[in-house]
C-alpha cells in the first residue's frame, strides 16, 4: 500500500512550470549557483543517513533483516531527495526566485556602471583601462 507523503499545504509544479524553471535557471548564473549549493546540501544530509549509520541505530535489524533495512534506507534517501527537490522547485517558482536573482544582476551592472561614471566624471570625463 503505498502513501502519498506530499505536504497538504503544497502545490505540485506542473511539468510545464518545473521544465520552464529550469531553463530559466539554466541561463541565470546566479539561479544554477544556487541550485549546486541545493543539490549539495542535500546530499550532504542524506550522506547522514549511511547503512552504517541505520545499523548503528537498529542493531537487531540490521542483524536479523538486513537486506530489508537496506531496503528502507534507499526508499527513504529516495523521499527524501525528491521531497526535497519538489519543495525547492516549488519554493524558486512560487517565490519568482530566478526573475529576482536576474533582477539582482541588472541593480549590480547598474551600480557598476553608476561608479564607472562618477570615475570618469572626476578624472575629467575619460575612462582608463586598468588591467
Amino acid at each position: 500500500m503505498d502513501v502519498d507523503h506530499t505536504p497538504a499545504n503544497s502545490a505540485a509544479p506542473t511539468a510545464a512550470s518545473t521544465a520552464a524553471v529550469e531553463a530559466d535557471t539554466a541561463r541565470n548564473a546566479r539561479a544554477r549557483k544556487l541550485r549546486v549549493a541545493f543539490e549539495l546540501a542535500l546530499r550532504a544530509a542524506v550522506s547522514k543517513l549511511s547503512q552504517k549509520n541505520l545499523e548503528a541505530s537498529f542493531p537487531r535489524l540490521a542483524k536479523s533483516i538486513p537486506e530489508q533495512l537496506e531496503a528502507v534506507r534507499e526508499q527513504t534517501v529516495e523521499f527524501i531527495q525528491a521531497a526535497a527537490q519538489e519543495e525547492f522547485d516549488i519554493i524558486m517558482e512560487k517565490r519568482n526566485v530566478v526573475a529576482r536573482l536576474a533582477e539582482l544582476d541588472h541593480v549590480i551592472e547598474n551600480g557598476r556602471r553608476a561608479d564607472g561614471s562618477a570615475a570618469a566624471a572626476a578624472s575629467g570625463g575619460t575612462l582608463e583601462s586598468h588591467a
